[in-house]
């Protein structure tokens, strides 16, 4: 996170007269995208680790919560269905593919912010 240590430094340091678009300015609104994508990422993360602790619980899935966690992150395991198999004992299931999915879109949002930084960073990347 070194890129956001400096780019705090320059939205900190930013003159109040300076013209938007110069540097420090535009790395600033580069820093905000990037937290932005950081934020989606991590509830996404957040919502299938929630779906994979249910299932590996037993978790009633006629309760409310877990209906809303499993009908939102059903959209996102899409991808993944029938990847690895999906062992179960007593009601709990071990869903591999969750596990995948998680790795694979946090890879995505890592890609996708360094994409951004090397698109539109002009004065230097991070």
């Amino acid at each position: 996170m070194d890129e956001r240590r400096s780019v705090d430094r320059d939205w900190e340091d930013r003159e109040p007269g300076r013209a938007p678009g110069q540097p420090g300015e535009q790395r600033a609104v580069l820093a905000r995208i990037t937290q932005l994508i950081w934020f989606f990422a991590g509830v996404l993360e957040a919502l299938l680790g929630i779906r994979f602790l249910l299932k590996l619980l037993a978790a009633n899935p006629d309760a409310g919560f877990a209906t809303f966690v499993y009908g939102i992150t059903d959209v996102f395991l899409a991808p993944f269905a029938g990847l690895t198999a999906t062992p179960s004992a007593s009601g709990a299931v071990l869903e591999i593919s969750t596990l995948v999915a998680m790795l694979v879109y946090g890879l995505v949002a890592w890609g996708i912010v360094r994409l951004v930084w090397i698109l539109f960073d002009r004065w230097g990347g991070a």
